[in-house]
This record gives C-alpha cells, sequence and structure tokens, in this order.
C-alpha cells in the first residue's frame, strides 16, 4: 500500500485490499453526453423554472413550472434529495427519503509527489477517503449528516476534522486547502435505490434514493 501511495503511515496499516478493476468516470462529460442525445432526439431541457403545480388530470400529468404547462402519461420523480417534497406536492405517498451532507476539499499535491496515478483509498471505517483530482488530492472525510433538502455547503468543522484524520493516516500536514464543497446523498430506510412505478398513483415514477451509487 506504501509503494503504491507513498504518504501513507506504514506503522498504523495492519491490512489492505485492491481494487484493481476500479475506475472513474468524468462525470460532467458523461451528463452532457446524454444531454446531447437526449436533445438530438427531441427533447427539450428546461431550467430555473420550479413547478408550481403537479396533478394528475385523466390519464396524463400536467406540470406548471416558469409560466408554461407540460403534459405527459408519466411524470419521472428524480429530484434528487427533494424527491420526497415533490411527490408531496404531486399527491404522491413519501418513500422516507434522507438528505446526507458529504463534504470535500482539495488540497494541493505533496510536495515532491507525482499523484497522477495513485489509486483512491478510503480507511477500513469510512472515516476519510482521498483520491487524485487533476494533479492535486481531493479529500473527503466521508460525513453522512443528515439535513433538510438545501443548496449543500461543507461545514467547517466537520471538514476540519476530517482532514485531521487524514493527517493522522498520513505524513501529509494540510497546510492550504484550495477550495471546498458539499453535495447531498439520499437514502431511504434499507439505502437501495428506489425505482420503479408507485404502486398507488398512476403514471408517478421514482427514481431516487441513489445516495453511495455515484455514477456507475
Amino acid at each position: 500500500a506504501v509503494r503504491m501511495v507513498p504518504i501513507l503511515r506504514e506503522e498504523l496499516i495492519v491490512k489492505a485490499a485492491r481494487e484493481p478493476n476500479a475506475r472513474d468516470i468524468d462525470v460532467d462529460r458523461l451528463l452532457q453526453s446524454y444531454a446531447r442525445h437526449a436533445k438530438h432526439k427531441g427533447a427539450k431541457l428546461v431550467q430555473n423554472a420550479p413547478a408550481t403545480s403537479i396533478r394528475r388530470e385523466g390519464d396524463v400529468w400536467r406540470v406548471e413550472a416558469g409560466g408554461e404547462v407540460y403534459c405527459a402519461p408519466v411524470l419521472i420523480n428524480a429530484a434528487g434529495a427533494w424527491a420526497d417534497e415533490v411527490a408531496a406536492f404531486a399527491g404522491a405517498a413519501k418513500v422516507g427519503l434522507t438528505p446526507m451532507r458529504r463534504s470535500a476539499a482539495i488540497l494541493p499535491a505533496p510536495e515532491g509527489q507525482d499523484v497522477t496515478h495513485w489509486p483512491a483509498v478510503v480507511s477500513a471505517s469510512e472515516s476519510w477517503y482521498a483520491k487524485p483530482e487533476a494533479g492535486k488530492l481531493m479529500v473527503s472525510p466521508a460525513d453522512e449528516d443528515p439535513v433538510d433538502p438545501h443548496d449543500a455547503w461543507p461545514d467547517d468543522m466537520v471538514m476540519a476534522e476530517g482532514l485531521h484524520r487524514f493527517e493522522c493516516a498520513t505524513t501529509v500536514s494540510v497546510t492550504r486547502v484550495e477550495r471546498t464543497w458539499a453535495g447531498l446523498r439520499s437514502f431511504v430506510k434499507d439505502r437501495s435505490p428506489v425505482v420503479g412505478f408507485a404502486p398507488e398513483t398512476p403514471g408517478f415514477f421514482w427514481l431516487a434514493g441513489q445516495g453511495g451509487y455515484g455514477i456507475q
């Protein structure tokens, strides 16, 4: 493990496991590709248009958003951390979704180290993880703090505690943080994705609760 990631403290390592077939995905490039394909097939992408009304009329859903009205037989609820709120707005039963904050920071590469080909490193307790990111290191405290749906930002104390755990496990002293951010990963009780039609609400399709699975 230390040969692969020289900053790890060898005296702290009891055992290590490696997944040689793991790969990274350029998420922005993937999503932009999906958007291009959708537009090519005739889809219209509407942004910055909050829904003001969602209701079932006969065999179709009627959604008012951004001053426009959209009608379709199937409504897909892919609203992430807000999926339960959208369901309630549409008159469908909630599934008990809990958004959880996950924070991350970008650090300069350790002095004298080329991190480009390092693997992602995760502590067995999942109390921190790190991975190369454009020649720098992305470090996360692996936090899972339940929060209400909102535009997330990192908690300074959570970030500091996570970076301290990273420092304790490595030979790196964190003297500069280039940037931090946070996102929301949403789970239901069994932590499995919620995918499929709601049994009690015709044409209402769930695509939620994907926290922890990332882009796979």
